[in-house]
């Protein structure tokens, strides 16, 4: 059976631009030969989603090929029950996992000097033109850490970063990523495609691919997209594409997907744009509700709208400064997609690729107050 996962920024992955001194890093006894594309994954599945992590690379598994001019490294932290089944940082091959880093065993994944560490080591190790960056775990969009959404989990779905309870914030993961670090950086989460989010990270990685919804728990579709990672013809709309026309192929509420990616030099027009906007104007409940404001969460209280839907119902009249972020949007925005639906439930009319959060005249003091400490806010 398969569930959905909640995605959200707490997964983070670091990965900073210290001295080798600072971080406390040897030099490698092994560098693997230079390669085109170093793929990373790292999976935070101290958690109840393990089997699911568990099967994602044993797809990748079976269809790597040692031919392929690059590498795939998994950075796996699990339950202490299952720990030595598997290395916690391996090379995938095609006959034999190779094991890095051997003298890391028991690691909280959550911890960022634990990850600035490894992914330091990982791209000392695996010299490459471009690297593409997978955040798997739990998580819930740009929201307080440990905050619950109060979901419908007869769905369950899997967020980012939840490590045996602990979490990372948006924050953290900003601070400790390199500003260029990535090509792409791929949220395998729920909630990822926030604007709030994706500003805060914007200078980390060419590309963005991510949800404004949740992602079911079974994930991106490795069995075949790992061949299209090492593919020149192949790029992150591909990649994308081939993630929706999985999920769109699938019966009943297994038909269920958002995704879309971004070019991310087009964040700062953006914000640019929506200065003068009034988005932080605070609504009322009856607003939204009589608007029809398309949401991408299934719980009691929504949180995550989408972003041109809410602009355009605070825009009527469509000016001309409306029409410039939907220029903007059509340039930032390279492909986005959804199902009709997800999970049976939650009906999808409106899609732009970005969700944001909507201000309530009776506010959460506590999400308000967390709100405003995200650049997308304070620059605005």
């Amino acid at each position: 059976m398969s569930y959905p996962k909640f995605l959200s920024l707490f997964f983070i992955l670091l990965l900073v631009a210290c001295s080798e001194d600072e971080l406390d890093i040897e030099k490698p006894e092994t560098i693997f030969p230079y390669k085109k594309h170093t793929v990373i994954l790292y999976a935070m599945a101290d958690n109840d989603l393990y089997l699911y992590a568990e099967k994602n690379i044993q797809d990748i598994e079976n269809q790597w090929k040692d031919s392929f001019d690059g590498n795939f490294v998994v950075v796996l932290d699990t339950p202490d029950y299952i720990r030595d089944k598997r290395p916690s940082v391996f090379k995938i091959e095609a006959t034999e996992n190779i094991k890095i880093l051997p003298h890391l065993t028991d690691f909280q994944s959550s911890d960022k000097e634990v990850m600035k560490k490894i992914l330091t080591d990982i791209k000392l190790q695996f010299p490459s033109d471009k690297y593409t960056l997978i955040l798997w775990s739990h998580g819930t969009g740009w929201l307080p850490q440990k905050f619950d959404l109060e979901q419908d989990f007869s769905v369950p779905s899997k967020s980012f970063g939840k490590d045996k309870g602990h979490e990372m914030s948006i924050f953290d993961l900003s601070e400790v990523l390199p500003d260029n670090g990535f090509d792409t950086i791929i949220f395998d989460a729920c909630f990822m495609a926030s604007v709030e989010v994706l500003y805060e990270l914007r200078k980390k990685s060419k590309y963005f691919i991510a949800s404004s919804a949740e992602i079911l728990q079974t994930g991106f579709p490795y069995q075949s997209l790992t061949s299209m990672f090492f593919d020149d013809s192949k790029t992150p709309i591909h990649w994308a594409t081939y993630f929706y026309d999985f999920y769109n192929n699938k019966k009943g509420m297994y038909r269920s997907a958002t995704i879309s990616v971004t070019e991310n030099c087009f964040f700062d027009e953006l914000a640019q744009a929506v200065k003068n906007f009034q988005i932080f104007e605070k609504q009322s409940v009856d607003f939204i509700k009589e608007q029809k404001i398309q949401r991408f969460d299934r719980s009691k209280n929504p949180i995550f709208y989408d972003f041109y839907d809410y602009l355009e119902k605070l825009d009527e009249r469509n000016t001309i400064q409306l029409q410039n972020i939907r220029k903007i949007l059509e340039k930032l925005i390279l492909y986005k997609a959804h199902t009709p639906k997800f999970a049976k439930q939650l009906e999808i009319n409106a899609h732009s690729g970005l969700t944001t959060y909507v201000f309530l005249k009776e506010p959460s003091l506590v999400l308000s107050s967390y709100y405003k400490k995200y650049a997308w806010y304070m620059n605005l």
